[in-house]
């Protein structure tokens, strides 16, 4: 008997004055995480993958690079087919990798681009 009554009174409505049909709260509580998500993961995802893209479209030969974060050379030849990149890992130029674009993290600096500290 206490069992029912509990039941019903957890499943009754809290506040008789509102309309039952008004989902306003409920709506906003399933709205509210979406935009989150949307605002704090997805559109910042979307902006550093077009910066990297980017950035990898401006690649050019003499640029010093950073390879999956590790390796530090200088771009010699683009690929023909744009997916790879030859690039020079020592000053006397005797070793060279062949690397695939994507593995690029970071341009550091063009090798023949002048010094910027006013000299």
């Amino acid at each position: 008997m206490i069992a029912a009554e509990l039941t019903s009174f957890l499943l009754a409505d809290a506040d008789p004055a509102r309309p039952a049909g008004s989902g306003l709260d409920t709506f906003i509580f399933l709205v509210a995480p979406l935009l989150l998500f949307l605002v704090l993961i997805v559109l910042p995802m979307r902006r550093e993958s077009r910066v990297r893209k980017d950035m990898l479209a401006a690649l050019k030969k003499g640029d010093r690079v950073l390879v999956n974060g590790f390796l530090i050379g200088t771009v010699v030849q683009l690929g023909k087919g744009e997916d790879d990149v030859q690039v020079k890992v020592d000053d006397n130029g005797a070793t060279k990798i062949r690397v695939l674009r994507g593995s690029i993290t970071r341009i550091l600096k063009s090798e023949d681009a002048p010094a910027k500290d006013g000299a």
